[in-house]
């Protein structure tokens, strides 16, 4: 199982977020939830800092589009990793957020997921972020 990594989930469909949560949690990730944009930027800026962020790109309130606009602008949000999450195919780069790392299409298998998420968490272990606080190692 993987060491530990904390996971933001943002998707406005409930079921999705139930079962990426439940599938994250069973890999042995901390998962946060977030119904747009908008409630994970106020996770982000009360502290949270996740390894990895996978993004609904249409969502009300604040959707993907706007998340990675507004990622970008606060230096601590700047450098996690945004996945993009979309049912409508991509036709090409114009089809993904500036800032995001990866587009996955909906629906989106389970191997999928876990891949993209180790692979961004893995690549965070180097600097200690998307682990919870009291498991960073102190510098």
């Amino acid at each position: 199982m993987p060491e530990h990594h904390d996971v933001l989930i943002v998707e406005d469909d409930a079921a999705i977020r139930d079962v990426f949560n439940e599938v994250l949690r069973g890999a042995g990730h901390g998962v946060s939830l977030a119904r747009n944009g908008a409630e994970a930027m106020n996770l982000l800026r009360d502290g949270h800092a996740p390894c990895v962020i996978v993004a609904d790109l249409l969502m009300p309130v604040l959707d993907g589009w706007g998340l990675a606009a507004e990622l970008v602008k606060v230096s601590r949000t700047a450098s996690i990793p945004l996945v993009i999450l979309s049912a409508q195919p991509s036709s090409g780069p114009q089809d993904i957020p500036s800032g995001a790392r990866a587009r996955l299409t909906k629906p989106i298998s389970i191997a999928a997921l876990l891949e993209i998420v180790e692979q961004h968490c893995a690549a965070s272990d180097r600097t200690g972020a998307g682990r919870p606080m009291a498991d960073r190692k102190r510098s």
